[in-house]
C-alpha cells in the first residue's frame, strides 16, 4: 500500500510513457488528476485481478514471455510475444510499478493456458496483482475503465476485454478446469486433396472416387473418436511429459500441460508446421513411473520398422515396457467433447468456406490438437484406416503423425472453479463483483464478440488462404505406409485393448465384491 499525490502521479507517467501519445491524465483507472491546484491524496494498492485477453497471434511468437526477451524495445524489429506487449501496456497504464517491471513473479502473474506461435485466443485469462484504486470495482465490476486504459497502449490485434476482481489465492492456471478450442479447415484444401488423390470433378464413381461431403462425413467420424480417456503419447513430444524431464524444468516453468500448443525455446510452430510427419522420439531417458498397469505380453514379435523416407508413416510395437521410452500417467488426457460444424464462412464478403472442429478438455499437450487434426484428416481423405487411428492411442504403439498448420487454431473459452469463500461462508466483495466463479461479464462479452467479428475472423480468413495449406497438401499427398505393417499393428493394438478392458472389468468386480475368487482367477488366467 502506498500514498501518492495526483499531481506527482501524473507527472511520473508523463515522463515514463514518453513513447505513448496518450496523456497521463487519462489513466483514470489508477488515479484521477485533481482539477484544482490543491493536491489530492489517493490511496493505491495491489489488488488481485483477472485480465480477460484476446489476440490474433499471427505476428507473435506465442503467448508466454521468454526470459531472453525481457525489456525488449518494440521498435528494434525483433519478434516478441503477446505477454511482452501486454506487460508493457499494463506498465504504461500505471498498473505495474517501476520496481516490478520485467519481474512477473513479483506480481503473481499467471496464465490460464499458453499458445504457440501463430495461434490465437479469445479467452486467455491472466491473473496478477494490479496497482489500482480498489473503489473502481464497486461501480465498474467488469473493469471496463481499466481495460480501456490498458488497450490504449496495445496494438489492435491484442485486446483486454475486462479486468475483474478475484480472491487473493486465485491462480489462473490452477483454477482453470476446462478449455475449449476451435480449429478451422478450409474446404479449398480438402478439394485440392481430393483432386490430387483422383477423386475430383469429372472422376467416375468407381473405386477411389470421393467428394467433399463424403470426406466431411469421414472427418466428423474420425474427429469424434477422440472423445474419452486415451493415451495421446503419439500426438505430442513424449519426453516433455516424463517425470525426468519435468524435474529438469522445475524451477523454470511447471505448467507444461496447462494448455495446447505450449512452445519451448528450441521449437517454434513454423518449423514443426513445415514437416508432414515427425520422427518418433528415440532419446534414452531414465525410467519414469507408469500411471497405469497395462498388459504387456504379445502373441507376435514387433513388425520390422520401415525405412525413414520423407512422407512415410513408421510404426513400432513395444510389446514389453521400454524404460527408455515409457508411457506415464501424464501422457493420458480426457477429451470431453468433439464436434464438427457444417461448411461456413467467417466474413460476409470474400469469406473462405471452411469447417470448424471443436474440442473440449481439462488440458492438452504440446501440439496435441494439431496432431489430432492431421491424423483425422488422413482418415477422412482415405490415406489411413480408422482402425489405425484407434491403434495410435494404445500405449505400446509408436507412430509418427502429421502436424496441421497452426494459423487457424483458436482458444475459444475457458471454465473456472468456484472462488474460495471466507470461513464465515458469507459472499465476499469478489463474489459480489465477479460472481461465485470467474466468468466474463456481459459488457466484456460484448467487447469480445466485437473483437472476434472485426479483428479475429478477418485474420483467420487470411490464414485459411495461407501458403501453409498448399505446402501441407503436397506433403500429405506423399504420405505412405506399409499396409502389412499397419494391419499387424492394428491387430496387436486391438488384442491389447481387449485384454486391458477385461482387466478393468476384473478390477471393477473386485472393488464391488460381486465376484467369487474362482471367477476372478479364471479371468486372470485367460489374460
Amino acid at each position: 500500500m502506498m500514498i501518492v499525490t495526483a499531481r506527482a502521479f501524473a507527472n511520473r507517467w508523463a515522463t515514463m510513457a514518453d513513447s505513448s501519445s496518450t496523456p497521463s491524465a487519462t489513466r483514470t483507472f489508477s488515479v484521477s488528476v485533481a482539477k484544482s491546484s490543491e493536491p489530492t491524496t489517493v490511496r493505491l494498492g495491489k489488488r488481485k485481478v483477472a485480465l480477460f485477453v484476446g489476440y490474433d497471434g499471427t505476428s507473435y511468437r506465442g503467448l508466454q514471455q521468454q526470459p531472453s526477451q525481457q525489456h525488449i524495445e518494440f521498435d528494434d524489429g525483433r519478434q516478441f510475444t503477446v505477454e511482452d506487449v501486454l506487460e508493457e501496456a499494463v506498465y504504461r497504464a500505471g498498473g505495474i510499478l517501476d520496481a516490478n517491471r520485467g519481474s512477473l513473479g513479483k506480481i503473481n502473474w499467471a496464465r490460464s493456458s499458453r499458445t504457440d506461435k501463430r495461434v490465437h485466443s479469445l479467452s486467455t485469462v491472466i491473473s496478477m496483482k494490479l496497482e489500482c484504486n480498489p473503489g473502481l470495482f464497486e461501480t465498474d465490476p467488469d473493469g471496463g475503465t481499466i481495460a480501456e486504459g490498458i488497450n490504449k497502449h496495445l496494438p489492435l490485434e491484442v485486446r483486454v476485454f475486462a479486468v475483474q476482481r478475484v480472491v487473493k489465492s486465485f491462480d489462473a492456471r490452477r483454477e482453470c478446469i476446462r478449455r475449449h478450442y476451435d480449429y478451422y479447415v478450409p474446404l479449398t484444401f480438402l478439394e485440392r486433396m481430393i483432386g490430387s488423390l483422383g477423386g475430383g470433378e469429372g472422376e467416375g464413381e468407381g473405386e477411389g472416387a470421393m467428394d467433399v461431403d463424403e470426406v466431411l462425413t469421414r472427418l466428423e467420424r474420425a474427429w469424434k473418436s477422440y472423445a474419452g480417456h486415451h493415451a495421446f503419447h503419439n500426438f505430442t513430444k513424449r519426453r516433455l511429459y516424463r517425470p525426468s524431464f519435468q524435474q529438469k524444468r522445475r524451477g523454470v516453468s511447471s505448467d507444461v500441460d496447462g494448455g495446447e500448443e505450449t512452445e519451448t525455446d528450441e521449437e517454434t510452430g513454423a518449423a514443426a508446421n513445415a514437416a508432414t510427419v515427425s520422427t518418433p522420439t528415440g532419446a534414452k531417458e531414465p525410467t519414469g513411473t507408469s500411471g497405469t498397469k497395462e498388459p504387456t505380453e504379445t502373441s507376435a514379435p514387433p513388425p520390422a520398422a520401415s525405412s525413414r523416407v520423407k512422407g512415410t508413416i513408421n510404426f513400432e510395437w513395444k510389446g514389453e515396457r521400454d524404460d527408455s521410452d515409457p508411457i506415464v500417467r501424464s501422457h493420458y488426457r480426457f477429451i470431453e467433447e468433439c464436434g464438427c460444424s457444417e461448411p461456413m464462412t467467417l466474413v460476409d464478403h470474400g469469406g473462405v468456406p471452411c469447417v470448424k472442429l471443436t474440442v473440449s478438455g481439462a488440458s492438452f499437450m504440446l501440439h496435441q490438437i494439431r496432431h489430432m487434426v492431421g491424423a483425422a484428416l488422413l482418415v477422412a481423405l482415405g490415406k489411413m484406416p480408422q482402425e489405425l487411428l484407434h491403434a495410435a492411442m494404445a500405449p505400446p504403439v509408436r507412430i509418427n503423425l502429421p502436424l496441421a498448420p497452426p494459423g487457424t487454431l483458436v482458444l475459444r473459452s475457458a471454465d473456472f472453479g468456484k472462488f474460495r469463500r471466507s470461513y464465515d461462508g458469507k459472499p465476499s466483495a469478489t463474489e459480489r463483483s465477479s460472481g461465485s466463479a470467474l466468468r466474463l461479464l456481459d459488457r466484456g462479452v460484448e467487447r469480445r464478440d466485437a473483437f472476434e467479428r472485426d479483428v479475429l475472423f478477418r485474420g483467420l480468413n487470411a490464414q485459411l488462404q495461407h501458403d501453409d495449406w498448399l505446402g501441407w497438401s503436397e506433403s500429405l499427398a506423399m504420405v505412405r505406409f506399409d499396409t502389412a505393417e499397419a494391419d499387424e499393428i492394428i491387430r496387436l493394438a486391438s488384442e491389447w485393448m481387449e485384454r486391458r478392458d477385461e482387466m478393468k472389468r476384473v478390477r471393477a468386480a473386485l472393488r464391488e465384491g460381486g465376484s467369487n475368487e474362482e471367477s476372478v482367477e479364471t479371468i486372470a488366467e485367460r489374460l
